[in-house]
């Protein structure tokens, strides 16, 4: 992040790479983002202005948070497209927002945040996209500057080269083909993990999943759906039964366990409340149980797993977990390409697990005990 005093004003500064060789939308380019940055609080975005294919590599770096282009340049109809391969090529991850008259002759890509045809829409809303993603940290984060290459670059000087004689000895002796590799990944995954441990804000649902995942290996949080129903399920077996072994885990019995619908829970809700006059004061009795629901402060059985896009989700009913065979879960089953991420994994293992673990106390007579507290 770069912050610059304007006019007396300490705003951020968002620099972005403007890609054109036409001279007219140039200047219409120029006196838009002159009155945006005018009228706009807190930012300030710089542009670099390219004018043809050549200065537009030359320049393109990791410096920038967006890229504004044309797809044509001089003579080459595809100038945009081979730039966009270009920075895949390289690693640069740089939102993208194409500008041209043969707008539909832009390849998709990830890196694409909008296509428009050139007198369709203005500069001005191209620079509040712009401004949306980069509140985000997208850039800071993925863009190779902010938080994580600077933690990446702390953990390779203190804590990789210091040990490096170490790491070559384990390179030397490894048994299977990037084993090493794999570990100073996990190293690096943790160290990492530890960055953000003390933060106490809020998680997104987004964070709670890892997605798509690239293939079709059970591990402990992965979500499954029958074949023959709606009904999803999340497998609880431990990673070290979960090791594959020749395509085969190593255990011959798996754990998994019913994702109960939304649906399900709002209904006995609303059960509960039915003799309660329609109104305000229900709504809000309704929500608060919601909340508990949602906030694992309900029942010691459920846990909440957030809707996401790619998955509805739920609640984990504890109640109905059930151990099968391998078959089974081949036969019966399809992994969904959904894995909930390890920090949320270790919670709901310690729910499940609490929940299994639990023993009933002896009731205890105390009723005149009581009685002698009330009357003291």
């Amino acid at each position: 992040m770069k912050y610059e005093l304007v006019l007396g004003v300490t705003v951020e500064i968002i620099k972005i790479l403007f890609v054109e060789d036409n001279e007219v939308p140039i200047r219409i380019f120029e006196n838009e983002l002159a009155d945006f940055n005018d009228e706009i609080n807190g930012f300030n975005i710089q542009p670099v202005i390219a004018r043809t294919y050549d200065e537009a590599i030359h320049l393109i770096d990791k410096s920038f948070d967006a890229i504004i282009m044309d797809l044509a340049l001089g003579n080459n109809q595809e100038a945009g497209n081979e730039l966009v391969r270009i920075l895949e090529e390289k690693g640069v991850r740089i939102p993208i927002i194409f500008v041209s008259g043969n707008h539909s002759n832009v390849v998709a890509h990830p890196l694409i945040i909008n296509i428009r045809a050139r007198d369709q829409g203005d500069y001005e809303q191209d620079f509040y996209n712009i401004v949306d993603v980069y509140k985000t940290g997208l850039t800071n984060i993925l863009g190779g500057r902010g938080e994580i290459e600077k933690k990446l670059s702390e953990i390779f000087t203190e804590t990789v080269l210091p040990e490096l004689e170490i790491w070559k000895k384990y390179a030397s002796e490894q048994r299977e083909e990037k084993h090493t590799e794999k570990a100073l990944l996990r190293l690096v995954v943790n160290h990492l993990n530890h960055l953000l441990e003390e933060d106490e804000i809020p998680s997104y649902p987004e964070e709670f999943y890892i997605y798509p995942v690239k293939d079709e290996i059970l591990r402990t949080g992965t979500i499954l759906k029958s074949k023959s129903s709606d009904i999803y399920y999340i497998s609880l077996s431990p990673a070290c039964d979960l090791a594959q072994r020749n395509g085969v885990c190593k255990t011959d019995r798996l754990l998994i366990a019913e994702i109960e619908p939304v649906s399900q829970i709002k209904s006995i809700i609303y059960q509960q409340f039915e003799s309660q006059p329609a109104g305000k004061r229900k709504d809000e009795n309704i929500a608060k149980e919601l909340k508990k629901y949602f906030s694992n402060n309900f029942s010691n059985y459920y846990h909440s797993l957030p809707k996401i896009k790619k998955f509805v989700g739920g609640f984990i009913n504890f109640r109905k977990a059930q151990s099968l065979t391998q078959d089974q879960i081949d036969l019966d089953y399809e992994i969904v390409k959904i894995q909930v991420a390890a920090p949320f994994i270790k919670d709901i293992l310690s729910r499940f697990s609490s929940y299994y673990a639990r023993q009933g106390q002896p009731v205890i007579y105390v009723d005149d005990h009581i009685q002698e507290i009330i009357a003291s």
